[in-house]
């Protein structure tokens, strides 16, 4: 208890909780700038394959490529020859929002080409997944705490194939609601 008439961090946490409720005080530019302070880069796969189905892991849209062409040692050179199987990018921000739903957090099937497409929260490994407006997604804030709380505890998520077959990948990204 502080003498000081001042109430300490808990009570000074208690008086920010209402603006971090509350609309348009810039939650979400926070979040976009811890996606900006991450700094580095990451290596992804551009598919990796399970029970011989291939999982589209690299993603345009959420992988920036880095320039690798300056002969930058890292551990997927053998040599001078760089492992083409990797793409070099910066660190991933996936932002989501009223549009996340559950099946978006699986793997997705395409019948057309039989490849599958890695969840965002794969794509988001070694970076930031940001749920904004956390609360009006389709699906209840209970519905998706419920099918992230082991992932976060324990830093691996299961996904399975259409065959039934379950498997294992690391759930590596900052999760900010």
């Amino acid at each position: 208890m502080q003498s000081d008439g001042q109430d300490g961090a808990g009570g000074q946490f208690r008086r920010l909780c209402p603006a971090l409720r509350s609309p348009g005080n810039g939650k979400s530019s926070i979040a976009e700038a811890v996606c900006a302070a991450f700094e580095g880069q990451a290596y992804f796969p551009h598919a990796v394959v399970v029970d011989k189905q291939i999982i589209k892991v690299f993603d345009m849209t959420v992988h920036n490529p880095v320039d690798q062409s300056d002969g930058a040692k890292s551990a997927l050179r053998a040599g001078t020859e760089y492992d083409q199987r990797y793409v070099a990018c910066r660190r991933p921000a996936v932002i989501t929002g009223g549009e996340l739903t559950l099946d978006r957090l699986d793997l997705a099937y395409n019948t057309v080409s039989r490849v599958y497409e890695a969840p965002m929260q794969l794509k988001a490994a070694g970076g930031v997944l940001v749920v904004d407006d956390f609360g009006r997604q389709r699906q209840s804030p209970q519905e998706l705490i419920n099918r992230l709380i082991i992932p976060l505890e324990n830093r691996i998520d299961y996904l399975s194939l259409q065959t039934g077959r379950k498997f294992q990948v690391p759930f590596d990204s900052l999760v900010m609601f």
